[in-house]
This record gives C-alpha cells, sequence and structure tokens, in this order.
C-alpha cells in the first residue's frame, strides 16, 4: 500500500512518529556534546556512532509504526472473526453429528476405532469406549463371507468403500452401513479411515420379514393348481409359479423377471401352443394386447395340446396386472358330456311314446314332450317362455280336471305334494272319459320326472279280466260247492257195491257154485275200491279249493308215521318187486301237523314212486331236520323221472304227462296236486326235482314250531 493509498485517518499518526522521531534524534546532539562545548559541530566518531545507533532506532521505530499503520484497520478483527467460525464450524459440525441418523467414525493406520460421535449410542445402545481400538474386522460376525473378504480387501488397498453391510456380533448382532475414505498424511502415507456409519438393523429385520413373507408367497402360488403370473406398471414380468410356466411352453424357460408382457406372449405363439393363433400371429398378438387395456377381464382359450383355460386379469392398486390361468379342461369336458347327454335327453324324450315331464327342484318345468302337451291338453305357449309346475296344476284345475272344489286349494294340496318329491302312481279319469296314468319319480338332487300315459284301453281290459275272473271263480267255486254236496250220494252205492262184493267174495252164506262168480265179485270190489279212491280224491281237492279242508294240526312222531305207511304199501311194492325202504331216525322230535294228511301224503307219494319205478328198481323215505326247526321229509325213487319242463304239467289237477313211459299207468293225476294241496294247508312246501331215465326225488318240507300258529286248528 502507498502513501497515497493510506486512509485519512491514520496520517495524523504517522506525522506524530515522524515528529517525535526528530525531536528524538534532535535532542541526541545536545547529550553527545555536553562533555565537549567548545565545539558543537565538532562530532568524534564517538558522537557520530551514537547519533548512528540512536537514528537507527528511531528508523527501525518508524517503520514498525508504519507498518503498523499502513496494514487494513480491520485485519485483527478479521483473524478474530476467524477463529470464532471456525469454532463456530466445530461445533455445527458436532450438532449435525449428534443429531443425523448417521454416526461419524475414524480409524488408525491399524484401521482401529480412534474416534466415534456420541450419535453412536443414540442409535446402537453402546458407548463408544467400547469400541475404541477395536479393528473393524473384529466386529464382523461372519469373516469368510466373499463380501467381507473384498472389504477386507479393499482396507488393505487403501480404497474407498461405500455402503459396506455387516452384522455386529459383539454387539447385539446388529446390523451397520459404513462407508470410508482413506486420509493420509503430508508424506503420503496412511493416517487412517474417515467415514459414516448407520444402523439398518430394522431395515434388515422389515427385508428378512418381506423375504420370508415372499418365500410364504411362492410356496403357496407353487402349490396352487392354478397358474399365476404378476407384471409391474410397465408390464414386465415380476414372478410366476410353475404352473404358468407348464401353460407357457418350452418349458418357461423364457420367462424371466423382467420380460416385457408383449414378449411373453409372442413366444406363447411361437411356440405354437395357441391353436387359434395360427396363420395370424400378429393379429392375434394385437387383439391380445388391445384385450390387455381392459381393467378386469376374463376368457377362456384352447391350448394346442387340447387343454382348456380360464384366463382372469385383474388390475392392481399399482397399476400393475396379476393373471390367474385355471385348467378347465375337465370342466368344458363335462360340459360337452352335459351337452351330449342334454342332446340325447332331448332326442330320448320327444321319441317316449308317453307323454313326459321333468322339473327341476324348484318345480321349474325344462322339459316336457309334445306327447305330454297333447295328452293334457295344455297350450303350446304356456311353455315359449318357460313354464311352472302349478301352471300346468292351475289349467287343469280351472278346467275341473281334478272335479269340484275350491281351485286355489286344490292347486295348494297338489303343488305341496309335489315340493315333497315322493315317488308316486296313480290313474286318473278325466271328464270326457279316458283315463291318465300318472308316474313321478324324484331326480337325485332334487326335482322329478313325469311319464303320463293313456291307459284307458288297458283299464277296459282289466276291468274285463277282473269281470271274467269273477265268473270264473264263481263257476268254480260252484263246481267245488257241487262236488262236495255230492259226497253223500256217490258214496252211499258205492259202499252197497263193496259191502255186497265183499259178501260173495267172502262166500258168507256158503260157497259158490262156480268159480267166475268169485272172480267177478273180486272184480266188483276192485273197482268199486279203485272208484272210491278216485271220488275221495275229487272230494278232498274240492273241500281244498273250496276252504273247507282245514287240518287239525297236533304234534305228531313222524317216524310211526312213516312205518305204518309203509306197512300198507309194501305188499304193493313187492309185488312190483320194487325195493322199499325207510331211514328216518326213530329220536326225531315231533312235529305240528295233520296225522292224517300227513299220512295221506305220504301214502301218495310212496304209491306214485312204486307206480312209476320199473322192476328191481328201489323207492327210499328220509327225513332230516334243519338248524332253523324245519322238518324235510322226502320220497326218492329210481324211475322212470320226467323232464323239467312237465313238472309243472305233474302238479296241475286231472293232467297227465303224454308219455309212452306213463301213459300205461293208470291214474287220474290227482295224486301230486292233492298232495301239494295238503302239504300247503299245513303251512309246508312241496319240491320236485326229477330226470328222465334217473328217478324222481320229492321233497316236503314242514314249518318249524314257530309257523304253528300261521295254519287253522280244526
Amino acid at each position: 500500500m502507498t502513501s497515497s493509498q493510506l486512509p485519512i485517518q491514520r496520517w495524523p499518526v504517522l506525522i506524530a512518529w515522524v515528529l517525535a522521531c526528530v525531536c528524538l534524534v534532535g535532542l541526541s546532539v545536545p547529550l553527545f556534546r555536553a562533555g565537549r562545548p567548545d565545539s558543537f559541530f565538532a562530532f568524534s566518531g564517538i558522537d557520530i556512532a551514537a547519533f548512528a545507533t540512536v537514528a537507527a532506532a528511531a528508523v527501525g521505530l518508524f517503520l514498525l509504526v508504519f507498518r503498523h499503520v499502513s496494514r487494513p484497520p480491520d485485519a485483527g478483527l478479521a483473524n478474530d472473526a476467524a477463529r470464532r467460525a471456525q469454532r463456530m464450524a466445530e461445533q455445527r459440525f458436532e450438532d449435525i453429528a449428534e443429531v443425523a441418523s448417521d454416526w461419524i467414525w475414524e480409524t488408525d493406520s491399524d484401521h482401529r476405532f480412534s474416534y466415534l460421535s456420541s450419535r453412536f449410542f443414540d442409535l446402537s445402545g453402546h458407548r463408544p469406549d467400547e469400541i475404541i481400538g477395536l479393528r473393524r474386522y473384529q466386529l464382523i460376525g461372519d469373516v469368510d463371507r466373499p463380501d467381507v473378504q473384498a472389504h477386507l480387501a479393499d482396507l488393505e488397498a487403501h480404497r474407498q468403500f461405500s455402503n459396506f453391510i455387516y452384522q455386529a456380533a459383539n454387539l447385539d448382532n446388529r446390523w451397520f452401513k459404513v462407508s470410508g475414505k482413506p486420509v493420509f498424511n503430508e508424506t503420503g502415507a496412511l493416517a487412517g479411515y474417515r467415514g459414516t456409519g448407520t444402523d439398518i438393523t430394522n431395515e434388515v429385520e422389515a427385508q428378512q420379514d418381506v423375504d420370508r413373507a415372499r418365500g410364504h408367497l411362492i410356496e403357496a402360488l407353487e402349490a396352487s393348481n392354478e397358474g399365476f403370473v404378476l407384471y409391474d406398471a410397465d408390464d414386465r414380468l415380476v414372478i410366476c409359479n410353475s404352473r404358468f410356466r407348464t401353460f407357457y411352453g418350452k418349458g418357461g424357460n423364457d420367462l424371466q423377471p423382467g420380460i416385457l408382457f408383449e414378449d411373453v406372449i409372442r413366444g406363447l405363439v411361437e411356440s405354437g401352443n395357441v391353436p387359434d393363433a395360427v396363420g395370424g400371429e400378429d393379429e392375434w398378438v394385437r387383439n391380445r394386447l388391445a384385450r390387455r387395456k381392459e381393467a378386469d377381464a376374463s376368457w377362456e382359450t384352447r391350448m394346442v395340446d387340447g387343454r382348456w383355460l380360464l384366463v382372469s386379469e385383474r388390475r392392481t392398486n399399482d397399476g400393475g396386472t396379476v393373471g390367474i390361468y385355471t385348467d378347465i379342461t375337465a370342466i368344458k369336458e363335462r360340459e360337452q358330456d352335459l351337452e351330449l347327454h342334454s342332446d340325447m335327453l332331448d332326442a330320448v324324450v320327444a321319441s317316449v311314446p308317453a307323454g313326459l315331464s321333468i322339473c327341476d327342484a324348484d318345480l321349474n318345468l325344462f322339459a316336457m314332450n309334445d306327447q305330454a302337451i297333447e295328452l293334457l291338453e295344455l297350450p303350446a305357449e304356456m311353455f315359449q317362455s318357460g313354464a311352472h309346475f302349478e301352471d300346468v296344476i292351475r289349467y287343469n284345475a280351472e278346467r275341473g280336471e281334478y272335479g269340484d272344489g275350491d281351485v286355489e286349494e286344490l292347486i295348494r294340496e297338489r303343488v305341496e305334494l309335489a315340493r315333497q318329491f315322493q315317488p308316486h302312481r296313480f290313474a286318473r279319469a278325466r271328464p270326457d272319459g279316458t283315463v291318465v296314468e300318472v308316474i313321478g319319480n324324484p331326480l337325485p338332487g332334487g326335482g322329478f320326472v313325469t311319464v303320463y300315459s293313456d291307459v284307458t284301453e288297458r283299464e277296459q281290459a282289466l276291468e274285463e279280466q277282473r269281470h271274467a275272473r269273477e265268473q270264473a271263480e264263481f263257476a268254480s267255486r260252484a263246481k267245488s260247492e257241487f262236488l262236495a254236496n255230492m259226497s253223500h250220494e256217490l258214496r252211499t252205492p258205492l259202499n252197497a257195491i263193496i259191502g255186497f262184493s265183499e259178501i260173495i267174495n267172502q262166500e258168507l252164506f256158503g260157497p259158490i257154485g262156480s268159480a267166475r262168480y268169485v272172480e267177478y265179485a273180486r272184480d266188483i270190489y276192485d273197482s268199486g275200491t279203485h272208484l272210491l279212491s278216485v271220488i275221495n280224491d275229487i272230494l278232498d281237492l274240492s273241500k281244498a279249493e273250496a276252504g273247507r279242508l282245514r287240518p287239525v294240526i297236533r304234534d305228531i312222531d313222524l317216524a310211526p308215521t312213516v312205518a305204518a305207511c309203509m306197512r300198507v304199501v309194501r305188499e304193493r311194492a313187492v309185488t312190483g318187486r320194487v325195493a322199499l325202504t325207510s331211514s328216518v331216525a326213530e329220536d326225531l322230535p315231533t312235529i305240528p301237523a295233520d296225522q292224517r294228511m300227513v299220512k295221506q301224503i305220504l301214502l301218495n307219494l310212496l304209491s306214485n314212486a312204486i307206480k312209476f319205478t320199473p322192476e328191481g328198481g328201489k323207492v327210499e323215505v328220509d327225513a332230516t331236520l334243519q338248524d332253523d326247526g324245519k322238518l324235510i321229509l322226502s320220497v326218492t325213487d329210481s324211475g322212470i323221472g320226467m323232464r323239467a319242463e312237465d313238472i309243472p304239467i305233474a302238479l296241475q289237477p286231472f293232467s297227465q304227462i303224454d308219455s309212452s313211459l306213463s301213459r300205461r299207468y293208470e291214474g287220474t293225476g290227482l295224486g301230486l296236486p292233492l298232495t301239494k294241496s295238503l302239504v300247503e294247508l299245513q303251512g309246508g312246501v312241496l319240491e320236485l326235482d326229477s330226470k328222465v331215465g334217473e328217478g324222481t326225488v320229492v321233497r316236503v318240507i314242514f314249518p318249524g314250531r314257530g309257523a304253528r300258529d300261521l295254519v287253522a286248528v280244526g
């Protein structure tokens, strides 16, 4: 700064200092000459040296004063302000470090912590002095991790690092994120590191929760039978499950996160998995992209392998898109089957000769053929817009089809009955004389099917049959009653014939002159006996049919009864040279039966067996007791036998089998029918097995004691 540049307020100070210097020099001369007054201007060397010293001091003092006055007036103040600003900056740094979300740290050249801001305690809960002196790797839990090894390599290479994340094993396993920069001294050597740190434990745990939730979501999506895909707001793939990849084709290897939706559907078309797109791939893609713009949409599509998919797309709140792909192949197949069955049902309903209607669980008529409409004389317009079962009932009730009465009450009763879905069958005579049979059966799941048939002719035929049957029954009863009433008149003369023949045969009044009279008398006796047997059989059968033959049930011993019958027919067996045996045990329990009827049953069976068994044959009687208390009496012969189709004929009254083997045997054909009637009168069953040339087995099954009350007791 030149003199012309000095501020005006500093000139007086400078002039004062100059005058002081001049005075100092002027006063120094008398002082030095005080010892030599003889020569005021004569100076010695000493004087000159002293003066020079004083002058030099004055000049130095002048320069000092000039320097002081020549510097800027606020230089001292500026230094003070700088010091205050530095202190303020340091305080500001401390304040910011204290309230910031990060803390400040420093390490020395050995990577030992030398400083941690107080914010570290607030964020981690640990005092800084717990960490001072420790190396960074001593805080890291797993030093073998690749990212930890890379961080340690950065420290050794004195490289700057950013956002290194680790878990502090000795600080409650909290998670930290640190960034640091190396600091070098004036010689270029590493002085240490300086940086910031952040406690991100909450963020890491939140991310872990998100990852777990994402894992659970992925597991749930993978367990689903439906294809799932999610796109973000930019229509880029976020996630999809393996089920969707199978729908996509080509193994789904191209479905990587970030791929555009358009690329996904183009890949789907290129894989040939969409038969509808063949030959028009670009147009199909354009239409698919246009449909994509719809907020929510669902549609069905067919894949090349024959599968059907139901595609549903929904927008998310953030502008993304969720797609659900459901395999509905089984449903489509069932729909096709139902459609086929429906067509078949329509064809069947239309072709059924009877009227037919089908109601659902709500009694809506969803099927009624023309035959039913015509038979019930229903108006066709009733079914143009759908009809209800009540509509049909109301129409018929208003026409008087159900007779007189309250129409609404009749309708209510019939509708309520229909809602019960119970099987029903009835015939209804209409006012015009026709008879309609109605057969209803419930359907699985509710509803019912009804068949309407015009049975007028059938009812007339049944009425005629009932009349004819009544006439036949009347005639049969008249016949039976007539024969029963004639029993006395028929038996009386026969008894006289037999009696007189017996007198002649026994020569009670002396010998007869000629042997011929004896022979004739024997013939008269045999014929009369045979005629009486036939008449007795006819009368017994008539009584049985008329209900006038009633068994007298008593407990009888079967073994003596069988022995008595064997004695009666033994002479006939000997005459016919037929072996007659019995294996009926003596200790059989008694059975509830009619003694006379049992003897007649057994005599009839033994007589037939002996009559139809040739010489050298055998007839055997046996009896066995069943576990249920029933007793089976069987007569087995080795006779001529009969065919299976002839057995029903043999059991009919007055019928004989037309056989060359059997026609030579006399008889009226009443033995087996009468025997069958006698067995049934006692609550038993007669069974007959026979083979031509091998013989016949007749089994009589007597009921046990529990059935005794089921038969009449005379």
